[in-house]
């Protein structure tokens, strides 16, 4: 090989290199490469071929997402005191439901604010900024999975249905013997967590006939 083929040979190297650093700057920039095509409701489909199998529980969470029931049970970590737990001085509420023992497929969360739940008449709705649900599954969702803005250590999403939204529904039906059921709808969109927190009401979620049924320990 002479002098001027390697250097064309090097010339070559360098725009691939340059064009492979070009394309992935773009992707990082948040340009999403990946078409939905909407549901009925203008929201996006979950991957219903991965749905994990609908299992009986005591306790869980659940609702239908995209026509797929997604229930998961109740699962206590002993390591934290914020754990399926109701906390009477402060009138917060911290209830979960797993995927898995160890959190890492998916989960539902409820957050209940400023609502003393073993003191109030029944049915309650939840209204205002007083209760929010939350859902992720990065192995059936779309969104999450190849959305970039929720990639990387520093970076996740989740969905959310929040009470302040008039078009939301989240009810607590029964307390009793420290056991907590409720039911939920509505359009749940993402919500970006981490040192960036932000939102994109365009991705969402319709979420019907959710139920929730806990035992919680005070704290």
């Amino acid at each position: 090989m002479n002098s001027i083929q390697r250097s064309n040979h090097v010339f070559l190297i360098i725009v691939l290199l340059a064009f492979a650093l070009f394309t992935s700057c773009l992707k990082n920039d948040g340009i999403q490469t990946i078409s939905y095509t909407p549901t009925a409701s203008g929201c996006i489909p979950i991957d219903k071929n991965r749905v994990p199998e609908v299992e009986e529980h005591e306790y869980f969470i659940e609702a239908e997402i995209d026509g797929k029931l997604i229930r998961y049970p109740q699962i206590n970590y002993n390591f934290t005191n914020v754990s399926n737990t109701y906390f009477p001085e402060y009138k917060e509420t911290w209830l979960q439901a797993y995927n898995d023992s160890i959190d890492t497929k998916g989960y539902w969360k409820i957050r209940f604010h400023d609502i003393d739940i073993e003191q109030i008449s029944l049915p309650h709705i939840v209204d205002g900024s007083h209760g929010t649900i939350s859902w992720q599954d990065r192995r059936i969702d779309k969104v999450i999975a190849n959305l970039n803005i929720c990639q990387g250590i520093d970076n996740g999403c989740k969905f959310v249905i929040s009470s302040n939204n008039s078009s939301n529904s989240i009810r607590i039906e029964k307390v009793a013997d420290q056991i907590i059921e409720g039911t939920f709808s509505g359009r749940a969109t993402i919500v970006r967590t981490g040192f960036t927190i932000g939102g994109d009401t365009t991705k969402c979620y319709e979420m019907s006939n959710g139920k929730f049924k806990i035992k919680y320990r005070e704290g």
